[in-house]
């Protein structure tokens, strides 16, 4: 193919997505054949696409184009340039068709007008099938709301039938509760037998138990009277014990007198020794007068005794002599054998009174010491006496303590046995008592239950259908109230059996959520 000089195609492309400026040439030379060096221009602006070149444009690929990039929207012009122009002929579409080409340039012409009307054509089938593509849209917008609805719908029933299910399972485990009653129903006979024979020996039991009570009662009264006679001994004995501890403080009295009377003769002791050193000192000074008058008795005898004196040589001194010997020296002997007497008697008598004195001293010394002696032996006597009334004492009481603590403790021991098995045999009563109500009870209830059975074995089944349609409904025995006393009398050993009346309803409950729901109650 030769290239022609004067002609121009732009084929003018929009893109949805934005452009990019490898993908139109690439494009080209791929699905048109268009080599590389005959694309002279491609232009990108505002998401627009511009060809030139210098060939004409073949259906098969505008064809190829809008199949394999339908998101694609284009439009084609053909432009025809001459150097000269002689023919001044203007197409329809604007293109510029000069003279001198001839037959080949008017069938470009024709054949771009029908790639015109092609793109036309082609633009409108586009608009029909937006249009039936949105109201395919729509129409798949209502079928999957229709769709969710179905959903909502399948869950809602798939929960009924859940219900439904929860419903059956509940009735069938009710109607095997019910024949495991019928099972233990027909053990009824023994069980009363059972019961009563049970009732029987409970009796016979609390009997024995009241007895056991009574005696035990009985041994309690016996163990007080025990406890109160021990506490009558036991104040004896504290009586004792402060006569004991009034005879230990006179004891206590006569020692402290025994002591204040041997410190009295201690003292008196003290001041006769006094007494006797000043005695004896008062002697000492006697013995010395007695010594100083006897020189002087000695002085005056030499003195004045004729024998005794110095003899002088001379008359004159004799004479002198005899005459105051005769004058004065009769009066003077006189006087000094006065006065030596005196003095002689003098001395006699402290002698006489140291004598006195002594002898006293040793009387009082002896009595002292007699009386000293006495007293520490009564003191001693006494402390044992006294150590020995309290060691006595401490083992009787002491021997009495512990008998009395033995046997507190045997009692409170026997006590507590007592009331452990007291306490036991209550609690054994109690449940006897306990084991006979419900054991009553239990007779009632089964009593009503059999009676409830004959009246709905004689009114049987009824089958009903639900107001859906789907589900079977079966009417069972619920709700059964069951009220009733008892009164044990065991004075009289026998039971009587009071029983208000009791109602057993046979109730249907349907579901809320389906149409029509009933409830159909049936009294037994």
């Amino acid at each position: 193919m030769k290239r022609s000089s004067g002609m121009v195609h732009r084929a003018y492309f929009q893109q949805k997505a934005p452009a990019s400026d490898v993908f139109p040439a690439r494009f080209f030379q791929r699905n048109w054949g268009v080599p590389k060096e005959e694309v002279t221009n491609v232009e990108v602006a505002k998401g627009g696409l511009t060809l030139i070149r210098f060939q004409g444009v073949q259906h098969a690929i505008l064809d190829d184009l809008w199949r394999q990039s339908p998101h694609l929207a284009f439009s084609y012009s053909a432009d025809q340039q001459m150097a000269s122009s002689s023919n001044g002929h203007c197409p329809a579409n604007g293109a510029k068709v000069l003279p001198g080409r001839g037959k080949k340039n008017q069938e470009r012409y024709h054949f771009t007008e029908l790639v015109v009307l092609l793109m036309q054509k082609l633009q409108l089938d586009k608009d029909a099938a937006s249009r039936a593509c949105q109201k395919d849209r729509q129409y798949i917008e209502k079928l999957e709301t229709e769709l969710s609805n179905c959903y909502q719908e399948i869950d809602y029933l798939q929960d009924q039938l859940n219900i439904r299910n929860v419903e059956a399972n509940i009735m069938g485990e009710h109607i095997h509760g019910l024949e495991l009653k019928l099972t233990e129903l027909e053990k009824f006979p023994e069980r009363v037998r059972v019961m009563d024979n049970d009732l029987m020996r409970s009796d016979s039991q609390c009997w024995l138990l009241m007895e056991e009570v009574q005696c035990k009662e009985e041994e309690l009264q016996k163990a007080t009277l025990q406890i109160e006679k021990l506490e009558s001994v036991t104040l004896d004995m504290q009586c004792e014990i402060e006569s004991l501890k009034l005879d230990l403080t006179t004891l206590e009295q006569r020692l402290f007198d025994a002591e204040s009377f041997s410190q009295h003769t201690a003292e008196y002791k003290v001041r006769i020794e006094k007494q006797l050193e000043e005695h004896e000192l008062q002697l000492q000074e006697a013995w010395k007068t007695i010594g100083h008058l006897e020189v002087e008795n000695k002085q005056l005898k030499k003195e004045y005794l004729p024998g005794r004196a110095p003899k002088q040589s001379s008359s004159t001194g004799v004479e002198q002599l005899d005459t105051t010997v005769e004058h004065d020296g009769h009066a003077d002997y006189e006087r000094g054998h006065e006065i030596l007497e005196k003095m002689g008697k003098q001395n006699e008598e402290p002698e006489l009174i140291i004598e006195q004195l002594k002898v006293e001293l040793r009387e009082q010394k002896l009595k002292a010491k007699e009386d000293a002696e006495d007293l520490t032996q009564e003191m001693a006597e006494l402390r044992y006496q006294i150590t020995g009334m309290l060691e006595e004492e401490y083992k009787r009481r002491s021997c009495i303590e512990q008998a009395a603590i033995q046997q507190i403790q045997q009692l409170e021991a026997q006590v507590s046995k007592e009331q452990r098995k007291l306490g036991g045999a209550l609690r054994r009563l109690q449940e006897s008592h306990e084991l006979a109500d419900t054991q009553a009870t239990e007779i009632k209830k089964l009593k009503d239950a059999l009676g409830r059975l004959n009246s709905a074995m004689n009114l049987g089944r009824v089958c009903k259908s639900c107001s859906c349609g789907f589900c079977p409904m079966l009417v069972e025995m619920s709700n059964c109230s069951i009220e009733g006393s008892l009164d044990l009398r065991s004075s009289d050993a026998s039971n009587n059996v009071e029983a208000p009346e009791n109602q057993a309803l046979v109730e249907w409950h349907p579901d809320e959520a389906s149409d029509g729901a009933t409830v159909n109650n049936v009294g037994c």
